[in-house]
């Protein structure tokens, strides 16, 4: 990918932590009077979306490289979740932590071709667990 221009640049490197263009566009330089035609402008240009997306894409892989930090990232939200009260939210972290943990299956098939996959039913001597919903 060709470099961009240095107020280019500038503006995908906010965008990425903060995503308000007009935000961006004025951290970038531009006048404040001209910020959100600019910031609009600038994502219509598919160099500068590529270039969000290869930034997005690196940040990601920084913060998920392994297993322990995507657990730590979901007792998080697991902990959040309940001192809000929010136990749809708790119930998905636990299944997502389990998943990752390798304790439960990604997703069982139908018996039927065309049908979607359907979570995997956890269990405990055939007992499902406390967290489940369905």
């Amino acid at each position: 990918m060709p470099s961009l221009k240095p107020r280019y640049e500038k503006f995908c490197q906010y965008y990425i932590n903060y995503p308000n263009a007009t935000d961006a566009a004025r951290y970038a330089g531009y006048a404040p009077r001209n910020c959100r035609q600019q910031g609009s402008r600038l994502l219509a240009d598919e160099r500068i979306v590529a270039r969000i997306s290869a930034l997005r894409a690196g940040v990601a892989r920084g913060h998920c490289m392994n297993t322990e930090q995507l657990m730590g990232k979901l007792e998080n939200v697991f902990q959040r979740a309940m001192s809000d009260h929010n136990w749809n939210a708790a119930n998905r972290a636990i299944a997502m932590q389990a998943q990752l943990g390798g304790l439960l299956p990604e997703t069982r098939r139908n018996q039927h071709a065309g049908d979607a996959a359907e979570p995997a039913q956890p269990s405990v001597n055939g007992d499902i667990l406390p967290f489940q919903t369905s």
